[in-house]
């Protein structure tokens, strides 16, 4: 009888153990762990979103995250850690998605050419 192999996730480099977001459509203030596809919300809510960013800036800042990794984390979380938008190479240091950017520009080149 064979032994079942696990499968061992492969997680994109630079993914941290944890990290600090904040929910787009509700600005909650949440806990992401690496390779789990849900969140734990932050024991301390503000009521303001912007207040929650600041913290989980604070947080991230800390801990030694990027904005790139926390927007590579939250994707993850969202919708799973095996699509292109959870690794952080493929953002900018602002958080913005860069692959976006570049579809976007290659559009606008393709609308500029007809």
């Amino acid at each position: 009888m064979r032994r079942k192999e696990k499968k061992q996730h492969v997680f994109p480099d630079g993914l941290p153990e944890i990290c600090y977001a904040v929910l787009p459509y509700s600005g909650k203030l949440v806990v992401l762990k690496r390779g789990v596809r849900s969140f734990s919300m932050f024991s301390y809510q503000s009521s303001s979103a912007a207040k929650n960013r600041n913290t989980a800036k604070e947080e991230n800042k800390l801990l030694g995250i990027s904005k790139a990794q926390e927007a590579a984390m939250l994707f993850g979380a969202r919708f799973g850690f095996s699509h292109p938008e959870a690794d952080p190479k493929n953002y900018d240091r602002h958080g913005n998605y860069l692959l976006v950017s570049m579809e976007a520009e290659r559009e606008a080149t393709d609308i500029r050419e007809r």
